[in-house]
């Protein structure tokens, strides 16, 4: 028990020391500072995840891509306004954050541009889990744990975990699950339109926006992803999600080919797996 306090509260030490460098909601955190160009010189871990995040923006063809407020910032107005964005102002907002306003030189981010939209949630919640846990493995000797980092989920060592997928046409505290997998040893996130829209006038959006369209996903609810660790699942959510709002065979594709076990529950309520994802049903 002493042990796993300990783990406990080393996770989250870890969690909240990375958050002092990813959060885009701190003025004060290193990426803010980094953003609008009070700073040059930055640490490893931001070094590494903003690099991971660039290799991702050109793997997807731009389906991941971490420039991506400024098409936030577009639907947010929308929101205020109550006007939607004609097809003309995507474009062109989709067209300007095509260039990533980074690059990576000999493994170091050199600033290109005007940074100030570059927003890494999407893929470092997965890696702060990822790196809590191996953080808690080198530090005390433990033999598995789990990490929940708001629904990215990691689970490391000898022990599995059953986990409950949501359904996104009822995301409902007291509903069943829309399914059921087996991890162990691996990361699982889920993204999706269940919750948070963009409510324009009297109409709904899904939060999750193509950033090479600038329109919004709204033929995915949700779909979920298994893969080798936390920060793969995020991403590969997030990617195959944007994907598969315009060709679900290509999703379902891509999924395979980075290994990955994946669902995908349309706005239509038609549920898709791929092989990978129905081996992990329990029974």
């Amino acid at each position: 028990d002493q042990v796993a306090q300990r783990g406990s509260a080393t996770i989250v030490a870890e969690m909240q020391r990375l958050e002092q460098i990813f959060s885009v909601y701190r003025h004060d955190s290193e990426i803010s500072r980094w953003r609008v160009g009070e700073i040059d010189d930055i640490s490893s871990e931001l070094n590494e995840v903003l690099a991971l995040a660039h290799r991702w923006h050109a793997e997807s063809h731009g389906a991941f891509n971490p420039a991506s407020g400024v098409l936030t910032a577009v639907w947010q107005h929308a929101v205020t306004t109550r006007i939607h964005p004609t097809e003309s102002d995507l474009a062109t907002a989709a067209a300007a954050i095509a260039d990533l306003p980074y690059r990576v030189v000999d493994g170091r981010v050199e600033r290109t541009g005007d940074c100030s939209s570059i927003d890494l949630n999407a893929i470092a919640k997965g890696w702060i889990a990822d790196r809590a846990a191996a953080h808690a493995f080198g530090t005390l000797p433990l033999t598995a744990l789990t990490v929940n980092a708001g629904g990215d989920l990691l689970q490391r060592g000898d022990a599995s975990m059953l986990v409950g997928v949501e359904n996104p046409h009822r995301p409902y505290d007291n509903e069943k699950p829309l399914d059921k997998v087996r991890i162990r040893d691996a990361g699982l996130a889920t993204s999706g339109s269940a919750r948070r829209p963009i409510t324009v006038g009297a109409t709904k959006h899904s939060h999750v926006v193509d950033p090479r369209t600038g329109a919004p996903v709204d033929t995915i609810a949700s779909i979920s992803v298994v893969a080798a660790d936390a920060v793969e699942a995020d991403v590969l959510a997030t990617v195959l999600g944007v994907t598969a709002g315009t060709d679900l065979a290509a999703a379902l594709e891509l999924a395979e080919a980075h290994a990955a076990a994946c669902l995908i529950v349309t706005s239509d309520r038609l549920v898709y797996t791929n092989e990978r994802w129905r081996d992990l049903r329990p029974g």
